[in-house]
Formats: structure tokens, sequence, C-alpha cells
């Protein structure tokens, strides 16, 4: 990946922070009557919560989202603030998800032609989902209090949908069940959004291998926190535990993961097996001058941790690495030197064996753990489409 793409998905994903958190904002004071100053005014004004039942269930989950933040310590204007930054940073992260899996195959087209999405209209199509499909029927207008109409309701409830099916693979990143789910994108929103994602420049970030543009969307993000702490920090101001992951978090250039990997992860698997064809593709891997040899070990039982991993950045150089190693011993099981049994039965289960028995990572920041998740979801899915996780 190079600087100039990697430009392009900084700036998509500034744009789009803007973007997403003014519309959280706005939905937020202009609908459930949450006003930036931390307090609730009169539902009266709110026709959407006077009207319809979601809105009105909306602003009462609100209203205690609110009360048990200010029990923890937390004032109103703060944690509101704070909502409108994970709804923003939940959207834009799930949307990007769904664009890379329409790349590689893994789900029927979502968002790339909105209501013209094929996984869309085939949805549609079931019978579970007649309703949705009456709603669709009768067209984008009129819009309710909300601003949408009735197409707009059944596209929303398709998409909630599809982070269903994926919370039981990748629960933190797709869990419906929270408040910034339920505060979704409005029409006009939803669809400046993903025409800003299909710009000819961004094209090649969402391609299978392309995966780790999923941690340059997580520093960029991070950009305008990770300022401020410097700021601060410059000024002899203490860095709080909430600053540190902004402040840490900055993307490993590739070449220097593959070579920490090559010579902690390679260079391990190469001690065990001297032989090991890997040394032709290592690129960055430093033989040492008296390289001894350890105990042989079956694939399947070699960790690997990453203590801060972020989006996983480095597992997903070491997922590369683990692939090829089960190869090797999948192709010399029973040689000397090498196990009596493969740690797979074939190449179709290595994905979901490296995902089971191998990464690890650990962070300080949930939103780079649920990154983490995704990143290698992806990266498996793309080597077996049926992969279990």
């Amino acid at each position: 990946m190079d600087n100039t793409l990697i430009g392009h998905i900084a700036s998509f994903t500034l744009e789009s922070r803007k973007t997403l958190e003014k519309e959280a904002s706005e939905q937020l004071e202009g609908l459930y009557g949450w006003l930036p100053d931390g307090t609730f005014a009169e539902t009266s004004f709110y026709p959407a919560v006077r009207t319809l039942a979601e809105a009105g269930n909306i602003r009462k989950s609100l209203e205690e989202y609110s009360f048990a933040e200010e029990q923890a310590g937390i004032a109103p204007k703060e944690s509101r603030g704070k909502l409108v930054r994970e709804t923003a940073f939940t959207w834009l992260n799930r949307l990007v998800a769904l664009r890379m899996m329409e790349e590689r195959g893994l789900v029927r087209t979502v968002l790339s032609k909105l209501h013209e999405s094929a996984g869309y209209i085939f949805w549609l199509a079931e019978d579970e989902n007649a309703t949705e499909y009456t709603l669709h029927e009768e067209g984008e207008f009129p819009a309710n209090p909300a601003g949408e109409g009735p197409r707009h309701i059944a596209y929303r409830r398709f998409i909630l949908r599809q982070c269903d099916a994926l919370a039981r693979e990748v629960p933190v990143l797709f869990d419906t069940s929270d408040l910034p789910s339920r505060l979704f994108p409005r029409p006009v929103i939803l669809r400046e959004f993903i025409e800003s994602m299909n710009r000819e420049e961004l094209a090649e970030a969402w391609k299978k291998g392309n995966e780790e543009t999923i941690g340059w969307v997580y520093q960029a993000f991070n950009a305008e926190e990770k300022a401020l702490v410097k700021a601060g920090f410059q000024r002899g101001q203490k860095i709080t535990p909430e600053g540190i992951a902004p402040f840490t978090g900055t993307y490993t250039p590739r070449w220097i993961v593959r070579k920490l990997v090559e010579n902690s992860l390679g260079a391990l698997w190469i001690e065990m097996h001297p032989g090991s064809g890997l040394t032709k593709i290592l690129d960055y891997w430093v033989p040492l001058p008296e390289q001894g040899t350890r105990r042989l070990k079956a694939v399947k039982d070699i960790l690997f941790l990453d203590p801060a991993c972020g989006s996983m950045h480095f597992g997903l150089v070491a997922f590369d690495l683990f692939y090829e190693m089960y190869k090797e011993e999948l192709d010399n099981a029973g040689q000397p030197g090498w196990p009596e049994k493969p740690s797979v039965v074939s190449a179709e289960d290595i994905p979901g064996a490296i995902i089971e028995n191998n990464l690890h990572g650990i962070d300080i920041d949930l939103r780079a753990v649920q990154l983490s998740a995704l990143a290698l979801f992806l990266k498996a899915r793309g080597r077996n489409a049926k992969c279990c996780f």
C-alpha cells in the first residue's frame, strides 16, 4: 500500500468522522431532545418521540444512559460527546467492513448500490421479510418525523440484520444492542457517506490483500485526539488513561513489521526446521552466525502474542507466515524432523486453525480490539470463505 492511497484513506476517514459526528449530534438534539449542554428538553417539542414508538424508546434509553454515566462521575455534556464519537466510530467501521466484505465476495453487495444492491434485493424476496418488501415498494416518500421514508426504513433494517448475522463471529463490532446502533445515519447522510466511500481513488483500499486499510482508518480517526494529547504533553500535562491509546497509536510501517515477525516467528520455525523452504520467501530474515536448533513443536502449538495489538498489523503479517508454516507441515508430516501427524487435515482448515490456535492480541482500547477482530476475520475468510470462527 503506497503513501498516496494511505493519504486518501486518511482524508476519507477525517471527512467521514466529521460528517458522522455531526449527524449523530443533530439526531440527539433534533429528534430526541438531548441538547448540546447535556440537558434534556421536554418531549412535547419532538414529533418523532411523540409519534414513533421506536424514537420514544431511544429517548428513554438516552436518558438512562446519561443517568448511568453521571452516576459513574461523567457529566451529561461529556457523556453526550462520548456517545457522538462512539456512534461515528462504530458506523464508520461497520460500513467500511461491509464494503470490504463485498469486495471479497463474502456477502452479496449491500452498500455499493444502496437500495439497488443485490444483497438487499435478495433479502427482500425472502418470505420472512414480507413487511420490509411492502415498505420498499411504497418508495422513499412520505418521510416520517425521523426523516425516513418507507424504503429507507426497510433498508436500515436490512443493514442491521446484516450486522446481527456478523455479530455471531465479530461480536464487539457488530453487536446491534448498543446505543450507537440505534443512531443509524439518516438517508441523506448515508447516501453521502457511501458515495464518498465509492470514490475511484479509494477503490484499491477495500480490495483483498489490503486488510491493513482498517489500521489506517483507526489511526486517522484518532488523529485529532492524538494532536490534543501531544500538545498537552508538551505543556507539561500528564497523559490521562483515555489519552494513552490515541497518543501511542502509531501505525508501524510494513517493512518493520515484516522484519520483526520474520526474525522472531520465522526464525523460530527455521531453528526447528533448518531445511525449511520459508528461507526463500522471508525477505527480511537475517540468519545468525551460529544458528541454533529448537525442540520440535507442531505448528498448532506455537503461540504468537502482540501485547499492544492495535488493529492487528503484526498479526496480519504473522497470519501469512503461519499459513505457510501449516502448509509446509502438511506436506512434510511423518518425515524425519517433522511431527508424525500434521496439525490440520487439509489446507482449507488452515485459516480457522490459525485463529483458534496461534494468534493472540491485547490492547487497552476496545476500539482497537474491534478492528483486530475484523482484520483477522477478513484475512481468514479471504483464504477460505467458509472457515468458521
